[in-house]
């Protein structure tokens, strides 16, 4: 259950704070990203204590990160962490749609991956769960680079989900990345099987 910019009040399910601001696209600077944003997350994290959860989702502004702008968001996270002992934060690669400036999306994420290899931290990898399908994993080369790219199953305009037409996504690709989401706080909260 989720309750839009606020903790649900409903107990015995699984609750989720959905959006961080009233606006349905949280960029990193209201999140990460500077000392505004920083200042209403941690805000928001005093005031609810019940919250021990706290992930933000990259979407296609991964192609433009440099590896020193991807730093600084795994620094910060590493540092949120450190400061609020209570909440575990969930890094996240960012998608695997875009061909444009890929070989630079593909190494944006495998730095996200390295980090939280490196330093124990848990991954939501929407990049990988974009790439993989029925059993094989979908790659494009760019010039001499392999690097993975959305699925065809999962691309709206090859998979011939029409009435996707208007969005990015899939349903399939909605409920595969449902059900790793739904696993991995499973296991987070010592519940999967």
């Amino acid at each position: 259950m989720a309750e839009y910019c606020d903790v649900p009040a409903e107990r015995g399910v699984f609750r989720g704070w959905d959006e961080m601001i009233h606006n349905n696209y949280v960029l990193g600077e209201q999140y990460w990203g500077s000392e505004e944003g920083l200042a209403a997350l941690r805000t928001i994290l005093s005031e609810h204590p019940e919250i021990r959860w706290s992930m933000w989702l990259w979407s296609s502004e991964i192609v433009e990160q440099t590896e020193e702008d991807v730093k600084r968001y795994l620094d910060t996270l590493y540092a949120l962490g450190q400061e609020l002992p209570n909440v575990t934060f969930i890094y996240m690669t960012g998608p695997g749609d875009e061909e444009y400036n890929g070989v630079n999306r593909a190494e944006r994420n495998q730095q996200i991956r390295d980090f939280c290899r490196d330093h124990g931290k848990i991954l939501y990898d929407f990049e990988d769960l974009d790439v993989h399908a029925d059993g094989e994993r979908h790659t494009i080369t760019v010039g001499d680079d392999e690097i993975p790219m959305q699925h065809p199953r999962y691309d709206v305009e090859t998979s011939g989900n029409a009435e996707y037409e208007h969005t990015h996504t899939t349903q399939g690709a909605c409920e595969n990345k449902a059900m790793a989401f739904w696993r991995m706080m499973a296991e987070l909260e010592g519940c999967a099987q």
